[in-house]
């Protein structure tokens, strides 16, 4: 699928935020998955942005490159066990399967 850096980049922190809660183990494995292949992408966009950060240019364009990236997309019914924000859903909607 393809992700710009910025969807990249929020839906890993949104990722890690909703780690520190206890799910159920099938889930559990399913976004580490996911969260390790963000991670490692949010580890090149940063590491793309060192000495860039008076730069606001830069940064955006940056962010708005977009990537492929082979992760399975979350079923809107696998989430329904998380407490989750109006702004974790907003981050992770790239990644959300809304099933119909």
């Amino acid at each position: 699928m393809k992700l710009t850096n910025n969807e990249i980049w929020q839906a890993n922190l949104a990722l890690g935020k909703i780690g520190k809660t206890d799910i159920n183990g099938k889930l559990a494995f399913k976004l580490f998955k996911i969260k390790k292949k963000l991670e490692d992408e949010a580890m090149i966009i940063n590491e793309s942005l060192k000495g860039k950060e008076e730069n606001k240019k830069e940064i955006d364009e940056v962010f708005s490159i977009e990537n492929e990236i082979d992760i399975e997309k979350i079923k809107s019914s696998e989430l329904e066990e998380l407490k989750l924000s109006v702004e974790d859903v907003f981050y992770l909607e790239p990644i959300i399967d809304f099933e119909n």
